[in-house]
């Protein structure tokens, strides 16, 4: 059985576009650029960006660690 999670995450793989799901070393590092770019510090955009992939592993709901970077205030 086909489900529209997998089709939609073909279609983004067919893009160019990929999804971070896996705490790597390279993801992590992703993705304290784009907290970085909401203001933080490097330092602190790196403990962030763990405590990200920790959180969407034990919610295991299947999104992605963007859709939680998104979710993070911008700092003033």
């Amino acid at each position: 059985m086909i489900l529209k999670a997998d089709i939609a995450e073909y279609i983004e793989y067919q893009r160019g576009v990929t999804r971070m799901r896996r705490k790597t070393y390279g993801n992590v590092l992703k993705a304290g650029k784009l907290i970085e770019k909401k203001g933080y510090g490097k330092k602190e955009t790196l403990e962030i960006a763990v405590q990200c992939f920790d959180n969407l592993a034990a919610m295991n709901n299947g999104m992605s660690v963007e859709w939680l970077i998104e979710k993070i205030a911008p700092r003033e």
